[in-house]
């Protein structure tokens, strides 16, 4: 049995999450710049994000393009205030 075999095995039996498909990172940009966000796959089949660098800033959502879309809210209210960098 292969690497990917023994994982599906395990996901199966221990009813884990498969994480082989959940993308790992996110790009997004908001007020010009990119972001990225490291993605992992909730339990419940959901998503969590984190902006890399900004540990205050991390959200959860259902699905790929909500998660992106309250990335960009999480970052404007953290990092941004009437377009004026508060944050690096």
């Amino acid at each position: 049995m292969d690497l990917n075999g023994v994982l599906a095995f395990i996901v199966a039996v221990r009813g884990l999450p498969d994480l082989r498909n959940a993308p790992q990172t996110m790009d997004f940009t908001t007020h010009g710049q990119i972001f990225t966000a490291d993605v992992t796959s909730d339990a419940d089949g959901g998503y969590c994000a984190t902006v890399r660098g900004h540990d205050n800033c991390f959200t959860e959502a259902d699905t790929l393009p909500e998660l992106r879309k309250n990335l960009i809210e999480v970052t404007d209210l953290m990092l941004f205030d009437e377009g004026r960098t508060v944050a690096k």
